[in-house]
């Protein structure tokens, strides 16, 4: 083993002496004031993650357990989960990803309002009981009864700001805090029945900037602005919600759901797919029969269809849908051999329109609660430093890919097809390496087909006749093979985007598709869960300079099965598979972090912790303080450490 790592180094000294992550100098900017990444005092069991894995158990309605839920964040902005109870149980019990600093989050149950949009707290585990809390799930009724007793409201301006909220009699106060642009807050009434005063006043930073008449003397609508604030929610009497002003039909917003019936007439394999971006997106897929009906979601990061949808019958297309709302679509319209049954905004409100019944002579008219797809998305970016098993210079910028995945998933939570979108928008080093990740719950034979990877032939990566990489355990994708290939070097600096004054290159994008049932049939090995597949945990790594066994992983995730575990130990790494420890140095450092957004990286030569000032606190904390460090918030950044192509 002496000898093994006395080779390795003369031949890793080798490399770095060639290349790398070599940087520019210093520009002669000081932060004497900032401790550097080498001087941080880490746990050595801090895991380094900026994301948190939340599990889900929501116990739908016993008496109406067929209806979609939907799980959003406080400001409605971003779709966590959706998806459908266990059929026996009537549990929805999955786990999701999210960011560690989430602590708050909205579910919905059914549409057109009949249940209460319900605020939770959560931490690790979010958890519900529509059976006992009979209070939310109201009737059909909505409005403005007898005076407001909650309110949640968007705060609309352009910086944070202390909001402060005033019952107009006896002054008093009802909601003091900072809120940040488009950020919620919410608050109850101060009288002894749990209401509010007939009029409330909102202060910004101290000055009045609104009012609001409570009373319910005229109506309030989910929607109604007043100056920079916005109503999100609220209740009054008898926990009546408020209704949305256009409650009685309409697609203002954008559409989140539809439900369409087939009318075609013989049994056919019916695809519905979308573009996203630069990438095509199946919303739905899977055999219907004459008269049935189907149900699919939107793929957006806010649960909203795509505004072009395109139905294909048997592989050909069959018909056209534009559902920006900027056209008319109603339903009972017809677009080719379907006709439109269902579809709902985004404020749940219903499309106008009617439908005939099905033909009641048809014995198996369908239902459309066993043709219903979900689509859930998990995005991010991930930063990798790239001398492993030496330590980097902590700028992670070495290679700068973002992420987004798509996962439609039948009513049974089972997988369909996941299409994902791959950004390169950096990478500082002059070593050739390749990205990759690996589904660690997933069996090579549980997928179909890989499609979209951008791999040159003859190089270091065999694969299979599916598109996943060959002689691995668990299913592996090769994303593409040489950073270089993707985005041409500009002439000046080191890599691509990550040195002032270099030309910036456009981003390269990748687009794959991975797609798990098909004409009717799951892949050989069986169907993955979409609990099971849990995509906000994947498996991502580099593979450096064309040495396919030189593997960089995220802290304390494990290397693929065509490793080369003779790295581990060496020079800075402290590995230790015994205890599950992976790519952390000796004073427990990162080679790779995961933001879950898009992440401004800093430019060559400055440290991660002279950008972003709230990282070292973050770190030398385990997690605790500052776990939203990546957030433009004030005083989180230095934006002079933070690359510009401008």
């Amino acid at each position: 083993m002496k000898s093994l790592r006395y080779l390795l180094g003369i031949v890793i000294i080798i490399m770095f002496t060639l290349g790398s992550c070599r940087k520019w100098p210093d520009s002669g900017e000081n932060q004497t004031d900032i401790k550097l990444m080498e001087n941080l005092v880490v746990a050595k069991n801090f895991d380094w993650k900026t994301t948190k894995t939340v599990s889900i158990n929501i116990r739908v309605p016993e008496e109406d357990p067929s209806e979609v839920i939907r799980i959003y964040t406080e400001d409605l902005e971003q779709l966590l989960y959706i998806g459908y109870g266990n059929n026996t149980s009537n549990v929805v019990s999955t786990t999701i990803t999210t960011p560690v600093y989430l602590m708050t989050a909205v579910i919905y149950y059914g549409y057109n309002n009949r249940y209460v949009p319900i605020l939770l707290g959560f931490d690790k585990v979010l958890s519900y009981d529509y059976n006992l809390n009979l209070k939310s799930t109201k009737s059909d009724d909505c409005g403005c009864e007898g005076g407001l007793q909650t309110l949640t409201m968007k705060y609309n301006g352009s910086s944070s700001a202390t909001i402060k909220v005033v019952e107009k009699k006896n002054s008093v106060v009802i909601f003091e805090n900072t809120v940040q642009p488009g950020g919620t807050f919410s608050f109850t009434g101060s009288k002894s029945d749990g209401k509010m005063d007939k009029t409330i006043y909102f202060y910004v930073n101290g000055t009045k900037k609104t009012s609001m008449q409570v009373d319910c003397d005229y109506n309030l609508y989910v929607g109604d602005e007043f100056d920079v604030f916005s109503i999100i929610s609220g209740t009054s009497e008898d926990d009546t919600p408020l209704c949305n002003e256009s409650n009685e039909c309409g697609c203002d917003g954008g559409l989140v759901s539809l439900t369409l019936r087939y009318t075609g007439s013989s049994t056919a394999n019916v695809k519905v797919i979308s573009k996203q971006g630069s990438k095509w997106v199946t919303s739905y897929s899977g055999d219907v029969d004459p008269n049935e009906e189907f149900t699919f979601t939107g793929d957006g990061k806010d649960g909203r269809l795509n505004n072009s949808l395109y139905i294909y019958v048997n592989e050909s297309e069959n018909a056209f849908i534009h559902t920006s709302c900027s056209v008319d679509i109603e339903i009972g319209f017809t677009y080719g051999d379907f006709k439109l049954v269902k579809g709902f905004n985004k404020n749940s409100l219903s499309l106008c329109g009617e439908i005939e019944p099905v033909d009641p002579e048809d014995d198996d008219p369908g239902d459309d609660e066993d043709n219903s797809n979900t689509t859930t998305t998990s995005n991010g970016t991930l930063a990798y430093e790239d001398l492993w098993p030496s330590k980097g210079d902590y700028d992670f910028n070495d290679l700068v890919i973002s992420y987004n995945f798509v996962v439609t998933k039948d009513n049974q939570d089972r997988v369909l097809n996941i299409a994902s979108t791959f950004i390169v928008h950096a990478f500082g080093a002059s070593f050739h390496n390749a990205f990759g990740f690996e589904l660690p719950n997933v069996n090579n034979n549980q997928i179909i087909s890989v499609s979209g990877q951008d791999i040159a032939s003859g190089g270091i990566f065999t694969l299979a006749s599916n598109g996943l990489e060959q002689n691995q355990t668990n299913a592996t994708v090769i994303v593409y093979d040489d950073s270089y290939r993707l985005m041409t070097h500009p002439g000046s600096g080191i890599g691509v985007n990550t040195v002032d004054n270099a030309p910036y290159v456009t981003p390269d994008t990748i687009v794959l598709n991975m797609v798990f049932f098909s004409n009717g049939s799951f892949a050989s090995g069986g169907a993955v869960n979409y609990n099971d597949l849990n995509i906000g945990n994947f498996n991502p790594f580099i593979v450096v300079n064309q040495v396919r066994g030189r593997e960089i992983h995220l802290p304390d995730y494990p290397p693929t099965s065509l490793a080369d575990n003779a790295f581990f130990g060496t020079f800075n790494d402290d590995s230790d598979a015994n205890t599950n420890r992976y790519y952390k140095s000796t004073n427990n450092l990162p080679w790779a972090i995961n933001i879950p957004e898009v992440f401004e990286y800093p430019y060559e030569k400055r440290e991660i912790v002279q950008a972003y000032l709230k990282f070292a606190e973050w770190a030398e904390s385990s997690g605790v303080l500052f776990s939203d460090w990546y957030l433009n918030s004030s005083g989180y950044r230095n934006s002079n450490y933070i690359y510009n192509p401008n």
